[in-house]
């Protein structure tokens, strides 16, 4: 893909990801902070703190914060609340530095729902709308995925998400 056409092809999925994503917060969810202190077995005080000292009160805001996201942090320890949140800005951000990898994980891993009802519980609070873009997002990885290899799991999520939310038309999980 030449640098005009993912140009055009970023700017579309971002401009997505922000008209279906525009009302998300993580009120009332764990924060990334809070999520390396689950990991930890922390205490109730510890995660208070944690997500107290995440002052980020917008996902596009923690898209562009070039610290984010803390190397400790994980997809896995979220909330569905705090999911949706922080999966917006990553698939913002990946669109901006042309890289899946978040931290110590990547985007594949994360969107990949096929086999765990843990994951897909994640995506509970989706609107139709949210699926759509992130399926937008994941589309738009096959086409500027860097190696065959990586554009051929990319290829493979597609398919699966696809078949995944067709099972569960209405997006129940």
């Amino acid at each position: 893909m030449n640098p005009a056409e993912f140009e055009r092809l970023r700017d579309k999925v971002q401009q997505r990801l922000r008209e279906e994503f525009c009302d998300v917060t993580r009120d009332g969810g764990v924060s990334w902070s809070q999520t390396e202190v689950i990991d930890d077995w922390g205490t109730d005080e510890q995660e208070r703190a944690a997500r107290a000292s995440d002052r980020d009160r917008d996902w596009l805001e923690v898209a562009n914060d070039p610290l984010w996201p803390k190397p400790n942090g994980s997809f896995s320890f979220l909330d569905p609340i705090g999911f949706r949140y922080y999966l917006a800005a990553a698939m913002f951000r990946a669109l901006h530095t042309r890289s899946t990898h978040v931290g110590n994980e990547d985007l594949h891993f994360v969107l990949d729902v096929r086999y765990d009802k843990h994951r897909r519980a994640h995506f509970k609070l989706f609107t139709p709308g949210q699926r759509d873009a992130t399926r937008l997002f994941i589309e738009s990885v096959t086409l500027w995925a860097e190696f065959e290899e990586t554009r051929d799991e990319w290829t493979d999520l597609l398919y699966d998400w696809d078949a995944t939310w067709k099972r569960s038309a209405d997006g129940t999980v």
